[in-house]
C-alpha cells in the first residue's frame, strides 16, 4: 500500500508539472517574445519601427475595448471568444511517460494576449492520478517561482469537470487569469495575460467563461 501511494504521488506531481508547463506556454511567448523585441531594435531601421515613449518603456499601449471573434476547434472540443484572428502551434514534450502532443490556439498583442492549450496524456498513467490533487499541482507549479504571487484561486466544476481559476502576477507588471480543467486524460488551460488594471475587469471574465467544452462528435 505505501509503494502505490508514493507511486501515485510521484505520478501526480510529475504530470502536474508538465501540466504546468502547457499552462506557461502562452506567457512565455508573451513576456519573453515583448522582451526580446524591445531590446533588440532592429539595426536596419533607424528610429526603431516599435516606438515606446522614453519616459515609460515597459508601459502598456491601451488596447481599446475588445472585439470577441467566435472561434471553435474540433479537434480540441471545444469553443471560446477570441479577440480576433488565431494561430494555431504544436508543440510535441518528451517526457518519462510518453511523448504528450500541446496544442495552443493563440491571438493578441503586446497589450493583451489570449491562448488555450490542452494535451492528452498517456490514459494509462492518468487513470492513477487523482484528478483534484492533479490541478492543485499545476496550479502550485504554476506559482512556484518567486517573482510570482499567487492571489486568486477557485475551485469550481466546468461542465461537470474538476477546473481552478486562478490569477497570478508575473514578472513585467502582467497578470496572468487562467482556467486549468482536466476532462479525463486531457488538460486544458485557458489563460489572458493583460495589465494589471484590466485584470479584474469584465472583459476578462467574458473571456474565461465564454470557454465551452463540446461532446466529441458534436457539431460546431
Amino acid at each position: 500500500m505505501a509503494l502505490a501511494s508514493e507511486r501515485e504521488r510521484k505520478l501526480t506531481w510529475l504530470v502536474a508539472g508538465l501540466g504546468a508547463v502547457v499552462i506557461c506556454l502562452s506567457l512565455v511567448l508573451f513576456v519573453f517574445v515583448k522582451t526580446e523585441r524591445e531590446a533588440e531594435p532592429d539595426e536596419a531601421t533607424e528610429p526603431p519601427a516599435r516606438d515606446l515613449p522614453a519616459e515609460a518603456p515597459t508601459a502598456f499601449p491601451d488596447p481599446g475595448p475588445a472585439s470577441w471573434t467566435p472561434f471553435a476547434s474540433s479537434e480540441g472540443r471545444y469553443s471560446i471568444d477570441m479577440p480576433g484572428p488565431t494561430t494555431r502551434e504544436s508543440n510535441t514534450e518528451t517526457t518519462d511517460i510518453g511523448d504528450v502532443e500541446v496544442i495552443t490556439q493563440w491571438a493578441g498583442n503586446d497589450s493583451r494576449y489570449c491562448a488555450v492549450s490542452y494535451g492528452d496524456y498517456p490514459t494509462e498513467f492518468m487513470r492513477e492520478a487523482n484528478p483534484e490533487q492533479f490541478i492543485d499541482g499545476v496550479v502550485e507549479a504554476m506559482s512556484a517561482d518567486p517573482s510570482s504571487r499567487l492571489t486568486e484561486r477557485r475551485e469550481f466544476l466546468l461542465q461537470g469537470y474538476p477546473a481552478r481559476r486562478v490569477r497570478i502576477e508575473v514578472p513585467g507588471d502582467r497578470v496572468m487569469t487562467a482556467v486549468v480543467c482536466l476532462v479525463g486524460a486531457r488538460l486544458y488551460t485557458v489563460t489572458i495575460v493583460t495589465s494589471p488594471e484590466e485584470a479584474l475587469s469584465e472583459l476578462v471574465d467574458h473571456y474565461v467563461e465564454s470557454f465551452r467544452l463540446q461532446a466529441e462528435g458534436q457539431v460546431l
